[in-house]
């Protein structure tokens, strides 16, 4: 594949790959700057970051459920060759 057309430069994979790392750097850098300057929002950025369900209503366990049901069936499938 020799990648797509930007106006008339040819931007190569690994060019893209890399403009989304910075991308990605940058934006969740600005991310976490806001979020240090209200405690409350880090606090809800690190439980969610982290994956925690902790202190979560029941409501909230149940619209998950099916997900992590579906992600363990995948996960333990017969890999058939």
């Amino acid at each position: 594949m020799r990648g797509r057309m930007c106006g008339s430069r040819c931007w190569a994979p690994v060019q893209m790959t890399l403009a989304g790392v910075a991308f990605g750097a940058v934006f969740g850098g600005i991310a976490s700057g806001l979020s240090l300057k209200n405690p409350q929002a880090l606090d809800s950025m690190r439980f969610w970051g982290a994956g925690s369900i902790s202190g979560r209503s029941w409501d909230v366990v149940a619209a998950i459920a099916p997900l992590l049901l579906i992600g363990c069936c995948w996960r333990v499938r017969p890999q058939g060759r």
